[in-house]
């Protein structure tokens, strides 16, 4: 397994686009893809044609809800065999606040993770 992340503290710089973009290519070449949308904005998330105002869980719950099984969050996108997502949406805005007292917040994802095998 190979982990690519796109990240710039700048807005505007093509992150979003270069995601999206990036996973489709890998998609088309055959290979799985797990594309984590962590901006609170979402549009990852919509870029691959997935409402986020009709979402129950994202990326949020699995901060905070320890039982949550990930696969309750996982979205399997019809018409892009072997490409999952992990949607975002607004609550993430308040992320940091809300885990600046949890002492191991850093890797909370990556355990996380390790429920996908």
């Amino acid at each position: 397994m190979r982990c690519i992340a796109i990240t710039n503290q700048k807005g505007g710089v093509a992150k979003t686009t270069t995601a999206v973009n990036l996973a489709a290519g890998l998609q088309r070449l055959g290979k799985s893809v797990l594309l984590i949308d962590s901006d609170p904005q979402a549009n990852a998330t919509s870029h691959l044609g997935i409402d986020r105002k009709r979402l129950r869980k994202t990326l949020d719950n699995l901060y905070y809800e320890s039982e949550l099984d990930i696969s309750e969050v996982l979205i399997a996108r019809d018409g892009f065999a072997g490409m999952d997502v992990l949607p975002a949406g607004e609550p993430l805005a308040y992320a940091e606040q809300k885990l600046s007292g949890v002492p191991v917040k850093e890797t909370l994802l990556s355990e996380r993770l390790v429920e996908l095998g």
